[in-house]
């Protein structure tokens, strides 16, 4: 082991996605780190408006699908103008977008309340997501909270259905991020509910697949000893991520780098 984990944080996001800060906020606030990665959803507008800031990692979350279930693959030191890959993220944005129309659609009038598709700004590459959806849902009155209109209309369970144009398959875009020259790191393995299932996520990313987040919200021993095994197993390199959407929301706690989290460190240096 050799520092402490606390000095990278390579899962933020910013409002280029579904976060709460600007670019700059983001890197204001990480820019003591000795790494850490601006990975919006399907996006790398953030990244490019503070590109060269101190300890930044070029990144992205990627959104994939396995069997309607939404998949996210962080990919870490990608080549910003790899043309394929930004072609590929226009893509999913525009599906992103087409998806919340959709949804929309099946809202009932109580819980709408006339929001539309035109009420959500376009373009400028910004990434339009469930949160923003949940968000002004609140804002109009048609929920108490976003947890609710999760619960009620818009969980995996709710949208798992063709007919919302789905994502791509998680294989194809770890296939994507290597040619892109990045990392491709499974983000946030418990929200996948059980170690059985994540593992089953894991597996659909391929033989690109390169490694998962270790350190992120909602581990526990039980997961982390999972993980660390399977990551001896497979080889796999260990990342850190809180995942945070606004930057006054506490960072994870302090933990020991391990030697598979710097292995990542030193392929991003390379």
């Amino acid at each position: 082991m050799t520092g402490s984990a606390a000095d990278i944080d390579l899962h933020l996001h910013s409002e280029r996605s579904d976060g709460h800060d600007t670019p700059l906020a983001v890197a204001h606030a990480n820019h003591h780190r000795r790494a850490w990665s601006l990975t919006d959803h399907d996006s790398t507008a953030g990244v490019q408006a503070v590109r060269g800031a101190p300890g930044l990692v070029p990144g992205v979350e990627i959104t994939a699908a396995l069997d309607g279930q939404e998949v996210h693959i962080v990919a870490l030191g990608i080549r910003l103008d790899h043309a394929p890959l930004q072609s590929f993220l226009a893509d999913i944005r525009d599906r992103r977008r087409v998806r919340i129309g959709r949804l929309l659609e099946r809202l009932p009038e109580r819980i709408r309340r006339t929001l539309s598709l035109a009420d959500f700004p376009a373009g400028d590459g910004r990434s339009l997501g469930r949160a923003h959806l949940a968000r002004a849902l609140v804002r109009r009155g048609g929920a108490s909270t976003i947890a609710e209109v999760f619960a009620d209309w818009l969980g995996d369970e709710h949208t798992a259905d063709p007919e919302l144009n789905p994502f791509p398959e998680p294989a194809a875009v770890c296939a994507l991020i290597h040619a892109a020259d990045g990392v491709a790191i499974l983000a946030h393995p418990p929200v996948y509910g059980t170690w059985t299932r994540a593992l089953a996520v894991a597996e659909s990313c391929g033989p690109d697949l390169d490694g998962v987040e270790r350190d992120c919200p909602g581990t526990d021993p039980h997961w982390t000893a999972a993980i660390d095994a399977e990551a001896d197993r497979r080889d796999w390199l260990l990342s850190r991520g809180s995942d945070r959407h606004r930057m006054a929301h506490r960072p994870l706690p302090e933990a020991p780098l391990l030697p598979r989290q710097e292995a990542l460190l030193e392929r991003l240096r390379a």
